[in-house]
């Protein structure tokens, strides 16, 4: 028998890890690509914990885990920028975004990784379907630049970076 999780929005009734399928969902391959990084984590909890997609996105929505991966992995340390108690306050989310954002683009020359959202990308759940694809970009770079060795994740929902996505209110 399948399990769902139920959650809000965009996530109602999804699938969890448990479930089977016949293909692997983009936050499926989005976590598994962030666990091979082995870039261990200060959340609690951790992302070993994460089972479905609502709980990746709440993982990330802070973004201090993506400044931290960023940072560890181009900059070979960890930005004392990084708001670690952002309560979630969106301006506290968003300055972390942009620190992700800049890191990004300053080390990899990738711009506008989640299109016209920026540093907004991650303040709805509805917004998470570019997010993965950003990062399945990312991931993508960071192979081709050999600044990592795990494989990249292909995104099934490849978003061009540069469109505008018109989303309901």
């Amino acid at each position: 028998m399948l399990k769902t999780v139920v959650g809000k929005g965009i996530f109602k009734g999804l699938r969890s890890l448990t479930q089977s399928s016949e293909e692997i969902e983009d936050w499926e391959k989005c976590l598994k690509w962030l666990k091979s990084l082995k870039i261990s984590s200060v959340k609690v909890p951790s992302l070993d914990s994460v089972n479905s997609e609502i709980e990746l996105y709440l993982y990330l929505k802070d973004g201090t885990e993506l400044c931290r991966i960023i940072g560890l992995l181009t900059e070979k340390q960890v930005s004392d920028e990084i708001v670690y108690s952002t309560k979630n306050v969106s301006n506290n989310e968003e300055k972390n975004l942009t620190l992700f954002l800049e890191t990004v683009e300053r080390n990899t020359g990738l711009k506008n990784l989640f299109g016209s959202l920026g540093n907004t990308a991650l303040r709805k759940s509805i917004f998470f379907p570019r997010v993965l694809s950003g990062l399945s970009s990312l991931s993508k770079t960071l192979q081709n630049k050999q600044i990592v060795s795990v494989p990249c994740f292909k995104s099934r929902k490849s978003i061009n970076r540069n469109s505008v996505l018109q989303y309901p209110d």
